[in-house]
Order: structure tokens, then sequence, then C-alpha cells
């Protein structure tokens, strides 16, 4: 991994004054980052603070950091594990991808989910965000409630 990778992503982050996203290194760990999302307006998920985990593995950059959700979400492309799923952390990835970036697409992704393609363990949300939408915004709402409002 290298370190000055890491580090130059920090400074990118913090110079793009992101509003609704942010992240730190861990004070033990360069290679483990804490941040959060705030839930975007007119998704289910507004208002919501959700605690983020980046990890850079040791191949970064030349491989993506993975992104996990630690609060829980109701997301067909986010797995019950927290995992991520976004072409920006698999094959549309490249060393020049920036974490401000991968943060826009997880916003994006909040607030367009792709059904089609959902999370392994996530293809029943998927198919009722397609055929009973109401259901699965009511249900996605419930747990931001009750996991990310602190």
């Amino acid at each position: 991994m290298s370190r000055k990778a890491v580090l130059d992503q920090l400074q990118e982050l913090n110079s793009s004054n992101p509003v609704y996203f942010g992240a730190k290194p861990s004070k033990s760990n360069i290679k483990i980052w804490n941040g959060f999302i705030i839930g975007p307006d007119d998704t289910p998920y507004c208002g919501g603070c959700f605690k983020i985990r980046i990890e850079f593995l040791d191949e970064y950059p030349l491989v993506p950091p993975e992104f996990y959700f630690e609060t829980p979400i109701y997301h067909p492309n986010i797995c019950s594990n927290g995992a991520v799923c976004s072409p920006y952390l698999r094959e549309l990835y490249t060393a020049n991808v920036s974490i401000s970036f991968i943060f826009s697409t997880i916003l994006s992704t909040l607030i367009n989910p792709n059904p089609k393609d959902p999370m392994t363990d996530r293809t029943e949300m998927a198919r009722e965000f397609i055929e009973r939408r109401s259901e699965f915004d009511r249900k996605a709402r419930e747990m931001t409630i009750q996991h990310a409002y602190e």
C-alpha cells in the first residue's frame, strides 16, 4: 500500500469540502478510515447519518478501497454486511478514481438504487423495490430512523 497515495486521498477529500460525506484515518491504522454519509433529501435515507468504514488494501492504489456501511441500511446495492456495490469499486475503478468521487457515486446510489444489479443477499429487496416501491421506501425509512438517527 502506498502511504503517500492514501495521504493524497485524504488531502483531496478535505480540500473538496464535501457537505454530505467525510472521512479520516483511524488513529491506530492509516489503512482504515472512519467516515459518514448523510442521507440525501427526497429519499427514505433523508437526514440519517450513516457510519462508513473504508479499508485500503495492501495493493492500493492498484485495487480499489473497500467501503462498508457500519450503520445498517435497507438498500439493494449494499450487502447485509455493509459492503457497497458500485461499478467504481469494481470494473470501472482506476488508480485515478478519488475517494470523494466514490463517496459521490454512493450518494447517487442512495438516490437512485439499481435493482437490476443487487447484492447477492438482496435480490428479494431489489424485487420489492421494483414491484412494491412504497413498501420498500417504508422499510428503508424505518431502518434509517431506527439506526441512523442519534
